[in-house]
């Protein structure tokens, strides 16, 4: 019995050696890299946010000329309390 145990054990241990060897770690990819903007509106308040459209055409177009250069938008902040702003954080990824 003690001869079977050994035999197998031998035998696992062997395939396991071949087995790995076989495998090789790959080469790790270099971290992506990234670049980051941002575009800040400023809005003239008098009353409130009701004196001011939701979002303006000139704004529009601004976002869609970044986004047209590969900036992605990630995130926003706006207006509230007493700011009179909404900022737009974009990335894109270096070359």
């Amino acid at each position: 019995m003690k001869k079977k145990i050994l035999v197998t054990m031998a035998l696992l241990i062997g395939l396991s050696l071949v087995a790995y060897s076989g495998v090789r770690p790959s080469a790790a990819a270099p971290p992506e890299r990234w670049e980051y903007t941002a575009f800040v509106e400023e809005y003239p308040y008098e009353g409130g946010p009701t004196d001011t459209p939701l979002v303006k055409q000139e704004t529009v177009n601004s976002l869609n000329k970044l986004g047209a250069e590969g900036w992605e938008l990630v995130s926003t902040t706006g207006p509230g309390g007493s700011r009179h702003m909404t900022a737009y954080y974009f990335k894109r990824k270096l070359p």
